[in-house]
């Protein structure tokens, strides 16, 4: 135990190192990101011009970033694309390369399915960080870690938040509504389902809510072309009459469409909400109005307000999970 405690500081340590470095060799865009007040920018959000769906093909000259070996003959499942940057790996490479989390294994085939795959560096969010943010995450992994043995129980867990005031009762005991949304958000951060959250899966967690404050055009910023093109085919698709603009109804009818067209090609997976027509309209309104919910929007949407919402969520959905 005293091994991989060494072990965990170690890795830290390197980490918060290679962040260090980071920040020096990549680009501004990246590296001088901060928090900043939500004023309007002059800007010029990128605006691809992708049709409804959006497939990339990957070209027969396609070196593998790891062994930067050719791809000499081509099967389906030789090559392993990422869906946020344009780097190709042979999965044998990936496989051998050390920097695989579980998740990132378990979901390595999805990579060719419309789902799709992030690789490594992609999937993780502390890149995106500040070295201080990186820090305070460490702080509070060691300080709800209570008996140092380098993962966090769901008792830990609750103990830890049991020490607000506000979420306690007179004894300082939790409170049955609290305990209960505490411990949901504890089994969603635990990917592996072993009850007990390790550093990784604690960070994946966290470190999604550090972007949230930051400025949105930075966000988009941060966004890739494959990313934008995507987002952007998802905003034509809903885009019905193509007039450049998104209107609730337009959204609605396209959201309806999507869960139909997940009913029909997953019949194993039907529930009574999918089969319920009202309940599929509530689901449908729900998200129709977290996409109409735009800072500038007067009853539609332009893409340049739907990509500024979406940055964020485009950039927290970047890390595998398994489904």
């Amino acid at each position: 135990m005293r091994r991989m405690k060494t072990q965990m500081e170690n890795d830290k340590d390197e980490l918060l190192r290679k962040l260090e470095d980071y920040t020096i060799t990549e680009s501004p865009s990246i590296s001088t990101i901060r928090p900043r007040s939500p004023v309007q920018s002059t800007r010029k959000i990128p605006n691809p011009d992708v049709p409804t769906y959006v497939k990339y093909e990957i070209p027969s000259n396609t070196k593998c970033a790891i062994c930067e070996h050719v791809f000499a003959v081509f099967h389906e499942h030789e090559a392993v694309p990422c869906r946020v940057c344009d780097d190709v790996f042979h999965k044998d490479c990936l496989m051998r390369c050390g920097d695989l989390t579980d998740t990132d294994k378990h979901n390595i085939d999805k990579a060719r399915s419309n789902i799709g795959w992030s690789c490594p560096h992609c999937a993780n969010i502390l890149l995106l960080l500040t070295t201080e943010e990186v820090k305070a995450m460490t702080y509070l992994f060691e300080k709800i870690d209570f008996n140092q043995d380098l993962q966090i129980s769901l008792t830990e867990y609750l103990h830890h938040f049991s020490r607000r005031c506000s979420l306690t009762n007179k004894r300082g005991q939790l409170l049955p509504a609290e305990r209960d949304r505490l411990s949901r958000k504890f089994k969603y951060m635990d990917m592996n389902k072993e009850g007990k959250l390790d550093w990784w899966e604690f960070v994946n967690h966290e470190s999604k809510l550090y972007p949230a404050d930051k400025n949105k055009y930075d966000l988009v910023d941060l966004l890739t072309k494959k990313e934008l093109c995507a987002a952007k085919a998802i905003f034509n698709k809903m885009d019905t009459d193509g007039d450049g603009r998104i209107r609730e109804y337009e959204v609605k009818e396209t959201f309806k469409h999507w869960y139909r067209n997940f009913e029909s090609q997953k019949p194993s997976l039907k529930t009574e909400m999918v089969k319920d027509s009202d309940i599929l309209d509530l689901h449908a309104s729900v998200f129709t109005q977290l996409v109409m919910e735009s800072n500038n929007s007067q009853g539609d949407v332009k893409w340049e307000d739907f990509i500024l919402d979406q940055a964020l969520y485009i950039i927290c959905a970047r890390p595998n999970i398994n489904i």
